[in-house]
């Protein structure tokens, strides 16, 4: 008698797995634009049904084919379909300004500038299904250079420092003010390490870090979500608009308490060789460390509700960059 051939559902699975990897073919969402004059939309990237690799069904049809003595079998795919289908547009509810938030960055670097048009063109036309959860991460991708991004100041550790990507934050912290503004719950959002000056009055800002450090919010509204960026860079402005359908809803946010600040610690000074004897080039300016909380209340349906974001803001104190034999400055103990 012949041994029938078993299969090791394991090692299967785990190879229909990398399978599935290398063909699996995502669903593409569409964009759209809204026009606030007309309250029409646009497509303005269209949809397309992805392609799936069914594991279990394909599990099946082998040790099917084993039974019936084939030498092979096919592999099960399915069709997946776009969260946001274009054929779907009207049905969106997607016909007013909910709320918008906005940020300035003049002064800024043309590297930074860069950044930031480059990030923010990335929401362009990004439409968030009701109930589900907007991630910066996964619109803004990978912060390198092959996806865009230039080399610009950025927080590393304990200090200021050149890497890529500088300016997305600008970015991340105006989508936050926009979700806070229009009263959708927070579900991820982190600080700076200190007092960052382009975003004004601290406890509203929110940094990213991909793929670790990300800002995501739920779109409660009952409608779906359009995001529109809007960057003037000869002004130094950027703005986020997210439309839809306006909740019965009125949201209050409070001035900024702060609390436990602190004084940053005096000047440090190091020595570049770069630079000349008696040359001095300050490259961290000192930042008062503190906590800051945000409430924000939200008035919908008779019913009051307030929640509220803290920020711990470490002090950062000055650095220079000083040449060879130059005296430092004494500072008191």
């Amino acid at each position: 008698s012949t041994t029938p051939l078993r299969i090791d559902r394991d090692v299967l699975r785990a190879h229909l797995r990398a399978l599935a990897e290398e063909i699996d073919v995502p669903a593409r969402d569409a964009r759209l634009r809204f026009n606030p004059a007309t309250g029409g939309l646009t497509v303005i990237r269209s949809s397309q049904p992805g392609r799936q690799l069914d594991i279990d069904a394909t599990m099946t049809a082998v040790e099917t084919a084993l039974v019936d003595g084939r030498g092979q079998a096919e592999l099960v795919l399915v069709e997946t379909q776009p969260r946001v289908d274009m054929n779907r547009v009207a049905e969106m509810g997607i016909r007013e300004l909910v709320a918008g938030g906005t940020t300035y960055f003049a002064g800024s670097s043309a590297a930074r500038i860069r950044n930031i048009e480059v990030a923010a063109e990335k929401f362009d036309g990004v439409v968030i299904p009701p109930g589900e959860i907007f991630s910066f991460n996964e619109f803004v991708e990978d912060v390198t250079a092959a996806n865009g991004f230039e080399d610009s100041l950025i927080i590393w550790g304990d200090r200021t420092a050149v890497g890529v990507g500088g300016g997305v934050c600008q970015v991340s912290t105006t989508v936050f003010r926009a979700a806070y503004a229009a009263g959708l719950p927070i579900v991820e959002r982190y600080n700076h390490g200190y007092v960052v000056s382009w975003y004004g009055e601290p406890g509203m800002d929110a940094t990213i870090y991909t793929p670790t450090v990300d800002f995501r919010f739920r779109n409660d509204t009952g409608a779906y979500l359009l995001i529109e960026p809007v960057v003037d860079s000869a002004q130094g402005v950027i703005s986020f608009n997210l439309y839809g359908t306006r909740p019965e809803r009125q949201v209050t946010i409070g001035e900024p308490v702060v609390t436990d600040v602190k004084a940053p610690e005096p000047p440090v000074y190091e020595v570049d060789e770069d630079l000349a004897t008696g040359e001095k080039q300050q490259v961290e300016w000192e930042q008062k460390g503190m906590t800051v909380t945000v409430t924000r209340t939200i008035v919908e349906n008779g019913t009051t509700r307030a929640d509220s974001i803290t920020s711990v803001y470490q002090p950062w104190r000055a650095m220079y960059l000083i040449g060879p034999g130059t005296l430092a400055p004494q500072t008191d103990p």
